[in-house]
Parts: structure tokens; sequence; C-alpha cells
């Protein structure tokens, strides 16, 4: 079977589902060499290491990676950082606590790209290290194995994957013993609940991952779906973004990813079930919380002039683990970038930023990288550490780079008639699922429309009107 693959800087081709997921990894540079050190390191019987991070990208990479090596018959442990103590990605404690479990390979997922002192500190020790990732590369690259299709000259002809797609490449390349479905329940999660681009690859890997969770037996998937009041067997991509994607990423919150993790590992149900219950609670939690902290941030955005700026920069004592979600919340409500950092109580600040289509957010902080301690991400988001002292100077120079702030605009992709609303329109409008980030909903618009009533049902309303 074959889809249509399209991206915005690359030529429609056919591409064959099937030679995505079995073939295609040989495409990515360091393939080859990663999966020959793995499969030494097996055969020798070595410790390997896989490090993850701490949202649904990370923890699903993580599992996934675990369970083919296991498969493999691999020697492995996984570690997955705490965001507040640990911070994202690679940190000085890492050499020492491998040294202590025996480990001689790590492989990360989901991270690593940004860690170039730090892989150079853990193969001074012995350790070799291959990295996996899918962020944006900086100008120091980790002196190691690397696998990243936005690699600098990298053959890959798809840019956008995700963490979990990539560890998925790597999986296919070590030919774990699994049946593709096996994983792409994870890779779907991921590639969802990580506000990837829809398009290209990632439709494929969307689609079938779609599949693959409908009829998912993994206990967490189960479970997780009834603790979310979501029908498993009608799986949609918005019951992924809204629904599963927020109670996993609620774990590495407020509490600990490891919880995420567990559930999607856990064989039993008895155990999927709990830990279920428990991110619920947890994404409850996370989202009174944020809900909280977010009209702090505008109360302070406003009353400091931010809002009038082209990029908004906001310091203070928000909750580390729901930075970005309240960047993303500024970002939305004033249609320009956004950072909210958190002091560390160290001298420095630590943050998250959120952006809009008109403005890549890496290429920003590049400019000013000479004021940060450390940052990676995509376009649309990226993380931060520097000084305190430096705060007013980046929040000075991103302006200056940002130029003009952009005003939000609505794209209608059609006009009609209340009258064009049929059930075929419907099915047709199915066909362009999925739906998400790089392939919105359809919007209509219909004018000369009389509202005849108007009345509350529930959170929502009821609308009726006639042409």
């Amino acid at each position: 079977m074959f889809w249509r693959l399209t991206g915005s800087d690359e030529e429609s081709r056919p591409v064959c589902a099937t030679w995505l997921l079995s073939v295609s990894h040989r495409l990515l540079s360091g393939m080859a060499e990663a999966a020959d050190r793995i499969q030494a390191a097996i055969r020798s019987g070595e410790q390997i290491a896989v490090y993850g991070d701490f949202d649904t990208d990370g923890v699903t990479a993580s599992a996934l990676m675990y369970q083919a090596l296991r498969a493999l018959g691999a020697r492995v442990t996984v570690i997955i950082p705490h965001r507040t103590r640990d911070g994202y990605g690679l940190n000085k404690t890492v050499p020492q606590k491998l040294l202590d479990a025996g480990v001689s390979l790590l492989i990360t997922v989901d991270c690593g790209i940004a860690n170039a002192r730090e892989v150079a500190d853990l193969i001074s020790v012995g350790i070799d290290v291959i990295v996996t990732d899918h962020h944006t590369p900086p100008a120091e690259l980790p002196g190691c194995i690397l696998i990243n299709p936005k690699l600098p000259g990298d053959p890959y002809p798809f840019k956008g994957l995700v963490g979990c797609a990539v560890a998925f490449k790597l999986s296919a390349a070590l030919g774990a013993p699994l049946r593709g479905r096996d994983l792409l329940d994870l890779v779907g999660l991921a590639r969802v609940a990580d506000m990837g681009e829809l398009v290209g690859e990632n439709r494929v890997l969307v689609k079938v991952g779609l599949r693959a969770l409908r009829e998912s037996s993994r206990p967490g998937i189960v479970e997780l779906c009834k603790a979310a009041g979501i029908d498993q067997q009608k799986l949609t991509a918005t019951d992924i973004g809204f629904g599963l994607g927020p109670r996993l990423n609620a774990a590495g919150r407020i509490e600990h990813a490891e919880l995420a993790y567990r559930l999607l590992l856990t064989q039993d149900h008895a155990e999927a079930r709990q830990i279920a219950r428990v991110l619920n609670d947890i994404n409850r939690e996370r989202q009174e919380l944020t809900k909280l902290q977010t009209a702090q941030a505008l109360r302070e955005a406003e009353a400091a002039g931010k809002t009038r700026r082209s990029v908004i920069v906001l310091v203070g004592a928000y909750n580390p683990g729901i930075v970005g979600l309240i960047a993303g919340n500024l970002a939305r409500q004033y249609h320009r970038p956004a950072i909210v950092l958190h002091l560390k109580g160290d001298g420095t600040a630590a943050g998250s930023a959120r952006s809009i289509p008109e403005v890549n957010i890496v290429d920003l902080l590049r400019e000013a990288s000479p004021l940060l301690i450390r940052y990676g991400g995509y376009s649309a988001a990226a993380g931060m550490q520097l000084k305190v002292e430096h705060i007013p100077a980046l929040e000075a120079q991103l302006n200056a780079a940002a130029g003009a702030a952009h005003e939000a605009t609505l794209s209608i992709d059609a006009e009609l008639r209340l009258s064009d609303i049929t059930w075929a329109l419907y099915d047709e409008l199915q066909l362009l699922e999925p739906y998400g980030h790089g392939n919105p909903s359809p919007v209509f618009v219909a004018h000369d429309v009389r509202f005849m009533m108007v009345r509350p049902m529930g959170k929502t309303m009821s609308i009726s009107a006639v042409w």
C-alpha cells in the first residue's frame, strides 16, 4: 500500500509504507556503525544503558529501546532523568552512575545531541556512546556515533522524525525479533504527543501507529484508555493529543516520568490500572496548577508591558514542570514567542520557549547562544539554561532579532453554505485524517448566517443557525 508524502521542503513522492518501516533506516548516517557496536555488546554480554527524556517522546523511546534490546538478549538498564533534579539531557553525575552499574555502552534516545561536553566525559572514563536524537543540532556536536536526521549532510529525506521514531529505526537496523505493531503503538503515541508536523513520513507513522494502538493488548495502553474515558478501538490523533499524551507527560511534569515508563512496559493489568489512576490524578493536579500559574503569568506580562514586545520573557517562581505549558498559553494568547524561566537557586534560571509558525525559536536562541549555558529544541519549542544576570541581555537580544511582532491570522480553507454540510462532506473530510500540527482540521466560513438560538450545554455552547 502506498501513501503520498508531502513536506514543506521536498517534492511530493509516493513511498511504500513497508519500505519506510523496514529498510528506510539504512539511509540514516551512523546507523550501520551503531548497529554493529550494539550487536557486539550483546554478543559479549556488556551492560548497556538507555538514557531517555521525561516527556512522552522520551519515555516511549526508552520503552521501545528497552523492549527491542531485551528481545535481542541484551543486558540493559534504562535511566530517565528527573525534570527538576537532573534537568534535560545528560548531566555531570551520569558517568559515575554508569561506572558504578558496570555500563560500557550508553544509548541516548530523544536527547544527547546538545551534550558534547558530557559525552566527552563519558568517553574519557571508557564508556562508548551512541546518541539518537531528533532535535536541531548545535554547532558543537558530540564526538561519538550520532543518529539524527537533522545532522548536516544526513541523506535521510524526511527531517521531521520524533525521538521514538529514530529509536524505532535503530531497532529495525538491529533486527529485533518483534512484529512491527509491537513497537508502532509507542511510535504513534510519541508522534502525536510531541506535536510534530503531521506531514510526510509522519503521516504514515501516525496512520499505522493509530492502527497499532487500537489493536494493542499492551496493558498500559488498555488501562490508560479506560482511565481517560477513550474508546480504544476508535482511538484518534485527537484522543492522543488531549487524552493519553497529557496523562503520560504529567508524570514527568509533577512527579517522575518513571511512572509513565512503568505503565508502558508492565504486563500486569492490575498494576497498569493502578498507575493509570495515579496518572489521572497527577494530570488533574497539573491542569489546576497550569491554570493558576498561567493566570499569574498573564498578569505579570500585562503589568510589565511585555505583551507589546516581539518576544515575551518572564522569570519567576514557576513550577519547572509546567513552564512549557505556560509559555505555550502565552504564545497562543498574544501570538508571539514566549519564554518562561524558573529560578534554580544556584544563580541560574532554566525554562522553556514556545513559538509561532512565523518564528523559528531555535534560530533566535542560536544567535543568543553566548548568553546561554545550554539550549536545544526545534522551531516551535525549546529549552534553555542561563545565568540570572544574563536574562535582561537575552530578552533584549531576542526582541531585536525577532523584529516586529506578527499579527494573528485565521486561515480559511473554503467558503460554504450551511446546506453544503452533509454526511458525504463529513466522510470526505475523514479521508484527510489524521489532523494535527502541520495538518490542521479544515476551517470553513459561511456568510450571511443569522443565529436563531444560543444555549449553554455543559462546558460548550450549542448554536442553532439558519442560512
